[in-house]
């Protein structure tokens, strides 16, 4: 009985890893390309900032907008390398 159920075994954790390192490599993928979508976006909010007044960019400063932004950009990143993993995985968006 072990005989039978050792190459069953090894079959189901060799598809299983192969999926797990598709899934990984297409989403590293996913989040390099996206990352520098995110970025010139981040630079380009940064470059409109520097042109407002001081007194402006004190109460964004004060009131963490930089920070927030910064944390939108970073969940935007993290949720699409999610989303291309699941789906080369072949799990639902």
């Amino acid at each position: 009985m072990p005989a039978l159920l050792a190459p069953i075994l090894i079959w189901v954790l060799s598809s299983a890893i192969a999926r797990v390192f598709v899934s990984l490599g297409i989403g590293l993928f996913t989040y390099t390309g996206i990352k520098s979508l995110v970025q010139f976006a981040l630079e380009q909010a940064t470059q409109f900032v520097g042109q407002l007044p001081s007194a402006v960019i004190d109460l964004i400063a004060l009131a963490g907008i930089d920070q927030a932004i910064s944390i939108i950009g970073s969940a935007l990143l993290t949720r699409a390398a999610i989303t291309a993993a699941r789906i080369s995985v072949g799990l639902s968006a």
